[in-house]
């Protein structure tokens, strides 16, 4: 599971963006945990998963656990294609979903991108390194770095030194952020900006890369980025429900999107970002399109295809690492496998397509909510890696939690603190936020979301002495019990629940930007529009605080004590919400 971040509220009134569209979203692909977690696979025959299983993982994906309101899982080989899917296309009355149902795909139109540099170079339109700047507008700006300026490669390859976003990137509408930003900015943004690395020197993810990509490529071919994509990838395969403008058609199969909280949410428009994540597709178009990849079907792209695909561009401080135009890569040297993928994800989507070009298998999988999958895309094509379940803890006594709370020392600058708030237990390391832990058993305990295990020590007399955190790679990190009390930082308070009910409600920063604040059941939920909704907890009757940012709200009750407006804290500015009638 990707741990989910609150975004900096001190923006929130001009550039909130929705945490979908920060950096994993459109998302650049988790390949380090995915080759970690390969990496150490065991080397036993491969079994792919059968249909019925396949069907079985998605249906708990969405039923059970709730990650999510539909999901489609493509599946395309030598024998054919097979489709599973689970959910509706909407909460409200939706219908089922099937291959055909349309969806954001986000940054795998990245893939489309760079297999669109590929034909442009194969047939001599452009060079590979080109200087980005010779297919730009005379007088614009292009950052350069040591000598070294912006090429197409380098873009395509996300070694151009660019950041992830823009600085000047500030939308008005926070549940479509990226459809306000100009190309007029974006030249704006390149003449100011100072390159983090040396082009060509490392890889860093760039959304605002891939939008120049889209842009430059689309000015070199005298056309716009649609109609460019089009007529060099979508048409050549046959791909006909891929596009950006969707028609009558299209919008009727397109399936609503919706955020981790299951709210929907709207559909986004990149005009400048098209080439890093405006496609929509569906299932069975993103199979075509694997099958074409892997050679399963004939098409006068294969050439092409091809040379997207290779690790050929070469980067690092000498040259020694090659990276692909079009595809991330992850597992090689397991058994001779090689998996490329991308995934991608917007506002309200969240997508997934890779292949095995050596068992020459794809996989698509593709949801009408934003949580991740791509455990489940890469599970189907490499069933060593493992699907990624949500664990359920188990609910102990108040007195095996309590034995637990205290001060624990890393070493002689850095503690755990763990503190109780009513039946759930936290832990917090110097310099962290809060972290919820959850019962495994006494004395043991999990976060899934942020992939660690916790067992608490206790001597003889079952007092505890201190607890050890294993992380995923099998990290143990001891720290013994010490006599200290629990330091300043905000811990959750035990009020009366019924002191909730004056706070819910809906409080306006500005036009379309609001926090609107509900109860569920003993937690108290804020969503800022656009984000997911995030639990407050409270350090009095009227203050409250958020466990994963610095930021804390305090609520004016009126004499009846309902609240009448809310004071946003962060970051030493003071930001104040009226409650809306």
């Amino acid at each position: 599971m990707i741990p989910r971040t609150l975004l900096r509220l001190t923006l929130l009134v001009a550039t909130a963006v929705p945490a979908s569209a920060q950096p994993a979203s459109i998302r650049a692909p988790a390949q380090a945990q995915a080759q970690a977690t390969a990496t150490n696979a065991p080397t036993t025959e491969r079994r792919y998963p059968s249909t019925d299983e396949l069907r079985a993982l998605i249906e708990r994906r969405v039923v059970q656990e709730r990650r999510g309101v539909g999901i489609v899982l493509g599946v395309v080989d030598a024998r054919g294609t097979t489709i599973v899917t689970a959910g509706k296309a909407s909460l409200e009355g939706g219908r089922p979903l099937d291959g055909d149902t349309v969806f954001e795909i986000g940054s795998i139109t990245k893939v489309f991108t760079g297999i669109v540099l590929a034909d442009l170079a194969r047939t001599g339109e452009v060079k590979l390194d080109d200087p980005v700047a010779k297919h730009l507008p005379d007088g614009v700006e292009v950052p350069s770095r040591n000598g070294r300026t912006l090429t197409l490669a380098s873009l395509a390859t996300h070694t151009s030194g660019l950041p992830r976003m823009p600085d000047n990137f500030a939308p008005s509408d926070a549940a479509r952020p990226y459809a306000d930003y100009t190309i007029e900015q974006l030249y704006a943004f390149l003449g100011t900006c100072e390159l983090a690395r040396d082009v060509g020197a490392e890889q860093l993810y760039s959304n605002v890369g891939f939008g120049l990509l889209g842009h430059a490529l689309a000015r070199a071919a005298g056309s716009d980025y649609e109609v460019l994509v089009t007529h060099r990838v979508i048409a050549p395969l046959k791909l006909a429900s891929t596009s950006i403008t969707l028609s009558p058609d299209q919008r009727a199969r397109l399936a609503q999107g919706h955020d981790d909280a299951l709210k929907p949410v709207p559909n986004w428009e990149l005009p400048t970002f098209a080439g890093a994540g405006a496609l929509r597709s569906t299932a069975n178009d993103l199979l075509r399109f694997l099958a074409a990849n892997l050679e399963l079907v004939d098409t006068p792209l294969a050439p092409t295809l091809k040379r997207a695909q290779e690790r050929s561009i070469p980067y690092g401080a000498n040259g020694e690492k090659r990276a692909s135009l079009a595809w991330g890569d992850w597992g090689a040297g397991i058994q001779g496998t090689t998996v490329l993928w991308h995934d991608g994800g917007t506002g309200g989507y969240h997508s997934f397509a890779g292949f095995d070009p050596i068992a020459r298998r794809g996989v698509v999988v593709l949801a009408n909510s934003t949580f991740d999958l791509n455990d489940l895309g890469i599970h189907a094509l490499e069933p060593r890696f493992p699907v990624q379940h949500v664990r359920t803890g188990v609910a102990l006594a108040a007195s095996e939690l309590a034995r637990c709370v205290g001060v624990y020392a890393i070493d002689a600058s850095s503690v755990r603190e763990i503190s109780r708030y009513r039946d759930r237990l936290f832990m917090r390391r110097t310099g962290q936020p809060l972290r919820e832990l959850f019962a495994e058993a006494p004395g043991r305990f999990f976060n899934d979301e942020f992939r660690f295990q916790l067992e608490f020590d206790a001597d003889p007399d079952g007092k505890v002495v201190g607890l050890v955190v294993t992380q995923t790679d099998g990290t143990r990190d001891p720290a013994p019990r010490i006599e200290r009390e629990l330091g300043a930082g905000p811990r959750p308070v035990e009020i009366e629940f019924e002191l909730f009910d004056g706070l819910v409600g809906r409080y306006v920063f500005a036009p379309g930007v609001e926090l609107a604040v509900r109860r569920d059941g003993e937690r108290l939920l804020a969503d800022l529009t656009g984000q997911p909704a995030f639990e407050l907890f409270p350090s009095s009757p009227d203050d409250f605080f958020y466990p994963t940012v610095d930021a804390t709200l305090t609520f004016e009750r009126d004499e009846h004590g309902a609240a009448r407006a809310l004071v946003l804290h962060q970051g030493g500015a003071d930001q104040r919400a009226v409650r809306a009638p």
